[in-house]
């Protein structure tokens, strides 16, 4: 939107003496992209200049009557009301990244809960696994110590098996006589 750079005094002037009220001038000129601070100089040029026309005297004299008074207050609605909508946009700029943050903090906090379930989950199985290992280690340990207590009780007796076995396969052995009485 391209600006325009001069005051639009003339422009006032001629719609004045068109019959044209100051708010349809006002809006004719904000449709032809002139600011609020280039209409209010121009409102005000334009006063000037036709005070000046009348007479510089009875100009200066005159104060501000209810027309200047009314000029006044337009161009400062005007005025309001453009940086009334510039702070709405920016607002609405403000609105828009705050539901973005806010919709990223929620799916955060979806993946930290996520994230806890699966360490949850991974942790009672990883529990579930010792567990299991403790149980199997303990039938383990059950098995050795029957095992000891099998061999405690055989070992003796194979001891002395594989002695007497090795003793006849000796070639040196003799038969134990028998001894007659």
């Amino acid at each position: 939107m391209k600006i325009p750079d001069m005051t639009p005094t003339d422009i006032i002037i001629q719609y004045r003496q068109q019959g044209y009220d100051d708010d349809s001038i006002i809006k004719a000129l904000q449709q032809q992209n002139y600011d609020s601070q280039q209409i209010f100089d121009a409102f005000n040029q334009a006063d000037l200049k036709s005070q000046a026309i009348g007479g510089p005297v009875q100009g200066m004299t005159q104060g501000f009557n209810n027309k200047d008074i009314q000029n006044t207050e337009q161009m400062i609605e005007s005025i309001i009301e453009e940086k009334w909508k510039e702070f709405q946009q920016k607002l609405s700029s403000i609105d828009q990244w705050k539901e973005e943050f806010e919709s990223t903090i929620m799916r955060l906090e979806e993946d930290v809960k996520h994230l806890k379930d699966n360490y949850d989950r991974l942790h009672q199985g990883v529990l579930g696994k010792i567990s299991e290992y403790d149980s199997n280690l303990k039938d383990v340990g059950s098995s050795v110590k029957a095992m000891d207590k099998v061999f405690k009780q055989i070992l003796p007796t194979l001891t002395d098996n594989v002695n007497k076995l090795s003793r006849m396969t000796n070639p040196g052995f003799r038969k134990p006589t028998q001894r007659t009485q």
